[in-house]
């Protein structure tokens, strides 16, 4: 009789340590949860940041440089500045002996020649001075391709979609970014398990095929063929891109 006793009462030290185990594992997944959490904005953050940066710099800057080099450049004379108009002009004149039309530079010359500066200096730092070199967002993109390279690292679906997200932002940015990365953005878009991958992916073909034609079109072959996707979703997206 003490011996069936002994056996079928639980002994509360082990009942004690099973709640704590249960208890630190929840506590665990919670933290998992958190730091999910966390990861996904972070990814989105910084997809986001880089490519609001861009329309700044596109909209705002450019504008603001384009009038400082205009005002800076009608300051210049002719007869001091003689070299540097020249130098500056140089598209103009070479147009107007194309066209036979009298080489003198005019305010207009001077004009179109402050624009065309601002405009390259513009293009050259979101070429090679936002998700390019040695910035924090050029950092940080290195991750996003990480993660893009290693959905199985990962092991979260939503994780690959924004990070895919993430990574069409940026190389908007950027036509060199998105010269090296178009060979990862196509097979994502081909191979993805994940139909969420492939409908944001076919928005963004359409995206940087308007941005940067030049780059993105000889890759149009490969959107062209997620009009036979096993999702009609991703079929329809397809359709209306191109």
């Amino acid at each position: 009789s003490c011996t069936a006793t002994s056996d079928t009462t639980s002994n509360p030290n082990t009942s004690h340590t099973n709640s704590e185990d249960m208890v630190k594992d929840k506590n665990q997944s919670k933290r998992m949860e958190v730091k999910t959490d966390l990861f996904l904005r972070f990814l989105f953050l910084v997809g986001q940041v880089a490519f609001k940066y861009s329309q700044f710099l596109e909209d705002y800057y450019l504008e603001t440089l384009k009038q400082k080099l205009r005002t800076k450049f009608k300051t210049l004379s002719p007869s001091r500045d003689s070299n540097k108009i020249m130098e500056i002009t140089r598209r103009s004149i070479k147009s107007k002996q194309t066209k036979g039309e009298d080489e003198t530079v005019t305010e207009s010359d001077l004009i179109a020649a402050a624009d065309d500066m601002a405009t390259e200096e513009v293009r050259r730092m979101l070429d090679t001075g936002v998700v390019c070199g040695n910035g924090v967002l050029a950092g940080f993109s290195l991750l996003i391709i990480d993660v893009c390279k290693n959905p199985k690292k990962y092991q979260n679906p939503l994780i690959t979609c924004v990070a895919a997200t993430a990574l069409a932002h940026a190389m908007m940015v950027s036509s060199v970014f998105c010269n090296e990365h178009m060979q990862l953005l196509v097979t994502m878009l081909e191979k993805s398990p994940e139909e969420n991958v492939r409908l944001s992916l076919v928005i963004a073909f359409g995206d940087l095929l308007f941005k940067f034609p030049n780059t993105v079109e000889p890759w149009t072959r490969f959107l062209y063929a997620r009009l036979r996707d096993e999702s009609w979703k991703v079929r329809r997206n397809t359709l209306l891109v191109l």
